[in-house]
């Protein structure tokens, strides 16, 4: 699967890895949150910004299937572990945090409902409407 940017990183990566293929990445300029963590040779190949290397690195997949195959299987398990939706929203908690830390003014509360975080008083308490959880297992009868 060959990953190749536009004018900002492409967003289809985590799937792209999600899939099990091996994945043929661009050199980019543009990188996503999670890039620092993914090794060339282990989670993907490498293919330079031009493309001219594509035609070499499609050859060596080819003559050596088993590594480009645990490559596929490397991107998959990196995916698996930390490109989940629980991941990438502990990413955004964090960030925000760190945003809000640097904040030097008091954010404007009026008019908004309040959500709980673990451990405060309200934990659990759902704003706004939603899908409530199930008190017993699907298919139990009471």
């Amino acid at each position: 699967m060959l990953h190749i940017d536009g004018n900002v990183a492409s967003s289809r990566l985590a799937s792209e890895f999600h899939v099990g293929s091996t994945v043929f990445k661009q050199d980019s300029f543009s990188s996503e949150y999670f890039y620092p963590l993914l090794r060339p040779w282990t989670h993907y190949v490498p293919v330079k910004a031009s493309l001219q290397d594509v035609p070499a690195r499609l050859a060596w997949a080819r003559r050596n299937p088993r590594q480009a195959e645990a490559i596929a299987q490397n991107g998959k398990r990196f995916a698996t572990q930390h490109l989940h939706k629980h991941a990438v929203a502990c990413y955004w908690w964090q960030l925000l945090r760190a945003f809000a830390a640097l904040q030097t003014f008091e954010p404007r509360t009026e008019g908004f409902k309040a959500l709980s975080t673990p451990g405060t008083p309200h934990h659990g308490v759902r704003a706004g409407r939603g899908r409530r959880k199930r008190s017993r297992p699907r298919g139990a009868r009471e």
